[in-house]
């Protein structure tokens, strides 16, 4: 089994490194987590509302996957776990690279801009929407796929994950007072999916 772990936006990989992959570790296979590049939330305020991204849009850590394509492609039993944005940009990769996998899981996506987020967040995820998704196409590259999301999430309205999991065909998980799941302890609501 090789997970691929896809961390979001701002502080998502240091979060994920710390309270996820030592957990992902516990489990057999090799665990591929790439590193894509950031604006941070202080570059973002200090450039105030025009501020231009200097290295984080879609176009950008398309760009970054490419590296750990020829790895990624040469694995078998491929289970993708994606974080905040990191679900769409899962999306972009399937429609892209066309790879099959087990199964995904989804962690408090969105499909379209999130409303009750700060201004910040609305920026720098700008790049990330689509409206040319083959959603036939992506449900047949991971038929087994999973959406857990918390169902106070701070930052993504859970009628845009739902609408989300509807259109990927997702099995949906919702979890109580979880947050955006990016805390000590989440994982225990996403290691019985993998």
């Amino acid at each position: 089994m090789t997970y691929v772990l896809f961390h979001g936006s701002f502080n998502s990989y240091d979060q994920l490194k710390e309270f996820w992959l030592p957990e992902l570790s516990k489990n057999k296979g090799k665990i591929i987590f790439p590193k894509f590049p950031i604006d941070t939330w202080n570059e973002i305020t200090e450039g105030g509302f025009e501020y231009k991204p200097k290295k984080q849009s879609i176009y950008k850590w398309l760009k970054e996957f490419d590296s750990y394509y020829n790895q990624i492609k040469k694995e078998d039993n491929l289970i993708f776990i994606g974080h905040s944005s990191g679900p769409l940009l899962i999306l972009h990769i399937l429609q892209k690279y066309k790879i099959k996998l087990k199964s995904t899981i989804f962690v408090c996506p969105f499909l379209t801009p999130l409303t009750k987020a700060a201004w910040q967040v609305k920026l720098i995820n700008k790049t990330y929407y689509s409206n040319k998704f083959d959603f036939e196409l992506l449900r047949s590259l991971c038929p087994k796929s999973y959406v857990i999301y918390g169902t106070d999430d701070p930052y993504v309205e859970p009628e845009n994950t739902l609408s989300f999991a509807d259109k990927m065909g997702s099995d949906i998980i919702p979890i109580e007072k979880g947050g955006h799941l990016n805390y000590q302890g989440s994982f225990n609501y996403i290691k019985k999916y993998i």
